[in-house]
């Protein structure tokens, strides 16, 4: 038999880390699945063999426990004292399965899969829901034996990078059209119907964009009215008087002017733009209060500004405020229970403790080496520690000398010890009985008749008192007779002998008849069937409904007869027969005339009847009785189908036009058509532009900052008073990044590099600095 093999630290524990998830090659080469952990020999070493073989399966939930995905790597484990990493999927791996699907294909869900044969425990066909998940099957080979060793099956959820696709039928996000609120959040909506979508498109199609001006064709339609407000006047002739209440001079501008305000008129009128390449500072709209910082970043940052980052190694523990690492940033572990567990050259891994992590207060293992069999465990506190201790039947029998009441013993020594102690309390009880109340048992007085010590046996002989002390009631007083109220003795076949009965002549049937002197009634009152025996059977039974059987006891007939029947005569109605008719009777059939959806008719000697060429419809067949199973394979054709008003023969749809079909309630198509669908807008030939809309029309354009709105809807960022020396900062309180101050770093924390000479006093040309007096020496220039 061979030994159990371990995974993990001292018994089986699985380490599964997503690095990723499949998504298109195209997108990310580098996705995939880490699988990791470390292995052990059955005597607790790691395994350290230069070739171990992993086959790796990734297989349909239980419910059908299908094969999806199978390969197999080797690893070198000689120098990772058992740890392993494997990354399935690599491209490195010698694939052996490649049915039904590639890894790429794996994790999709929202079908169903029919496998071939062999490739499934459970169910042949796999029912893929939105949710389904998959198992990972792993089991390895270090060389030492023959086969494979499996290591417990992985249930594979969701992983991190699911809960944002990278990609959906491949294309990514920015592909895709989305609605966001003013503060960013993307909306719920609900489906356009095709005349919505109609109405889009329609816009899409009479809008056309030139110099920045956006036309929609036609009018306004419907619009009878006259304008007022900031647009005044009738339809086609409409002008803008004002903006957003501003007056606007009607002044004609010159070429090249730019509409500006003019605060003594409080009006909007044509003003000459600032000269080229030198505008003066107050002619320049929304012009910011100040710059953001510009140039390469650095101390604690690295990059260049206005985006800079954090240099590597920069976040020191000294600048982690106290508490500031909340359990939100801590990695999940895999299973309820866990703790963060340090092993050395390993680090940090989330784990159930073991047993043998404990230690007592000399940082020594409480737990002693194997017991023998018939051993304890007994804590000694002088050592701190357990130890084995043999069980000897000594420590039995004085344990065991007695077991009190309460855990199911007697608590005594002797055999009448033992019974008084489970008896209740005698003490003041002398001549009681012991009786129960369906409960409980306790001491009662002894009745003053029946089982009294006075009342001996002698007095037995007493019939009647006998009776009465023997607890038989009222009835113990009553004799044996024919005395009323007397008890009635059975003879020896157990019946009430004849000469106890009344005389009931003629009240009821008797043994060789009766004499009622009126009609007599026989049967039953109630809705039970009356039943004649004979021999132990029922030979003729009467049901309730009347129905009369012979031979069976459920007639389901006013007559029902199971057997043979002979008579002189058999009559239908008043026709009487005491013979069977003759064989080969004859008669004369003058016509055959044909009915309604018959044709061929009528037939006086010869000829046929044929169906009408009007076919057979409801009047002459039964409603629904023509079914799918009366109809033969491949009878109904095209042309006995029911035509559908409005279709014609064609093509419907192409690469840029949908379908638009409609069914009735029974599910069949009565009308399609299509709607054209219009390209988006033409791209702007340069890579990298997102689709951006001016109020009017979309077109492609960069993302800028001022794009970026927080969740007030203003700007997102607040860089006044930023300059060198500065950085950006988030701040949640005010939903914005703004400028904030670097803080000097003293001496004590640059650990490596060199400083610059531009770092050092610039009123220093060529000195040298000295540690033990922190000032400068100057010297000649001196090799080394």
């Amino acid at each position: 038999m061979r030994k159990a093999w371990r995974f993990g630290t001292s018994a089986i524990a699985l380490g599964f880390v997503f690095s990723g998830f499949f998504i298109s090659t195209n997108v990310y080469a580098n996705s995939g699945v880490t699988y990791h952990g470390r292995l052990f020999k059955p005597n607790g070493e790691p395994v350290r063999s230069s070739s171990v073989q992993f086959r790796i399966q990734v297989r349909t939930p239980s419910d059908s426990d299908c094969l999806m995905f199978e390969e197999i790597q080797t690893k070198d484990l000689s120098d990772s004292n058992g740890l392993f990493s494997v990354s399935i999927g690599d491209g490195s791996a010698t694939v052996v399965n490649t049915e039904p699907f590639p890894l790429s294909e794996v994790f999709q869900n929202q079908r169903t899969i029919a496998f071939p044969s062999g490739k499934c425990i459970q169910s042949a066909t796999a029912v893929l829901g939105a949710m389904a998940s998959r198992q990972l099957a792993v089991s390895f080979n270090d060389g030492s034996f023959s086969g494979w060793e499996p290591l417990p099956a992985q249930k594979i959820q969701f992983v991190p990078m699911a809960m944002e696709a990278v990609s959906l039928g491949g294309h990514q996000t920015s592909n895709l059209f989305r609605v966001h609120s003013v503060s960013g959040v993307p909306q719920v909506m609900d489906p356009w119907t095709v005349a919505n979508y109609q109405k889009l498109l329609d816009l899409v199609g009479s809008t056309t964009v030139s110099g920045g001006v956006a036309s929609i064709v036609g009018t306004a339609s419907g619009f009878t009215g006259t304008l007022s407000g900031d647009v005044t006047g009738a339809q086609s002739l409409t002008r803008v008087e004002r903006l957003q209440g501003r007056n606007v001079s009607n002044s004609l501008p010159t070429d090249g002017q730019l509409l500006k305000w003019n605060n003594a008129l409080s009006q909007w009128e044509p003003g000459s733009a600032p000269a080229a390449g030198n505008p003066e500072w107050s002619d320049i709209i929304d012009r910011p209060t100040s710059l953001p910082p510009d140039g390469l970043a650095t101390g604690d940052l690295t990059g260049n500004y206005p985006n800079p980052t954090i240099a590597n190694n920069a976040v020191t523990a000294g600048k982690i405020a106290a508490g500031a690492v909340a359990f939100s940033k801590i990695a999940a572990g895999s299973a309820t229970g866990q703790v963060l567990r340090y092993e050395a050259g390993t680090g940090w891994s989330s784990m159930k403790l073991n047993y043998a992590d404990l230690v007592n207060s000399t940082d020594g293992s409480p737990w002693p080496g194997a017991c023998a069999a018939g051993s304890f465990m007994n804590w000694n506190s002088g050592t701190d520690a357990f130890e084995c201790v043999a069980l000897t039947n000594a420590m039995v029998a004085g344990a065991l000398t007695t077991l009190p009441v309460s855990k199911g013993g007697t608590g005594a020594t002797t055999e009448q010890a033992a019974r008084n102690n489970l008896l209740p309390v005698q003490t003041g009880n002398a001549g009681r009985i012991l009786q129960t109340d369906g409960t409980n048992v306790s001491w009662q007085d002894a009745p003053s008749t029946g089982l009294d010590p006075a009342n001996n046996l002698s007095e037995l002989t007493n019939t009647t008192t006998a009776r009465s002390n023997l607890g038989l009631g009222t009835a113990a007083t009553k004799n044996v007779g024919t005395a009323a109220g007397n008890l009635v003795e059975l003879d020896g076949s157990a019946r009430i002998p004849a000469s106890f009965l009344p005389n009931q002549s003629g009240t009821y049937f008797a043994q060789g008849g009766n004499a009622f002197g009126s009609p007599a009634v026989l049967g039953t009152t109630d809705m039970e069937p009356l039943h004649f025996r004979t021999g132990g059977s029922n030979r003729l039974t009467i049901l309730d409904n009347g129905n009369v059987g012979i031979g069976t006891t459920h007639p389901t007939q006013t007559l029902d007869v199971s057997g043979n029947i002979v008579g002189t005569q058999l009559c239908i109605g008043a026709d009487c027969r005491s013979a069977w008719p003759v064989a080969g009777g004859s008669g004369t059939v003058t016509e055959v005339a044909v009915g309604t959806g018959l044709t061929g008719g009528p037939i006086t000697s010869s000829g046929t009847i044929s169906i009408a060429s009007s076919g057979v419809g409801s009047a002459e067949l039964a409603t629904g009785a023509v079914t799918t199973a009366k109809i033969a394979d491949g009878q109904v054709t095209g042309v006995k189908l029911e035509t559908i008003s409005g279709l014609t023969n064609g093509t419907y749809g192409s690469s840029t036009e949908i379908p638009a079909i409609t069914v009735d309630t029974k599910g069949r198509i009565t009308a399609i058509s299509t709607n054209t669908v219009s390209a988006l807008p033409s791209a702007s030939g340069v890579s990298g532009k997102f689709l951006k809309s001016n109020g009017s029309a979309w077109s492609g354009q960069d993302i800028l900052f001022s794009d970026i709105k927080n969740s007030l809807g203003s700007s997102a960022f607040s860089l006044a008073g930023c300059g060198p020396s500065k950085t950006i900062q988030w701040s949640s309180l005010t939903d914005t990044f703004s400028c904030q101050d670097i803080d000097n770093l003293d001496a004590g924390k640059i650990t490596t590099g060199t400083l610059s000479a531009s770092r050092l006093p610039t009123s220093i040309t060529s000195a040298l600095w000295t540690e033990s007096s922190g000032n400068v020496l100057a010297l000649q220039e001196m090799w080394v």
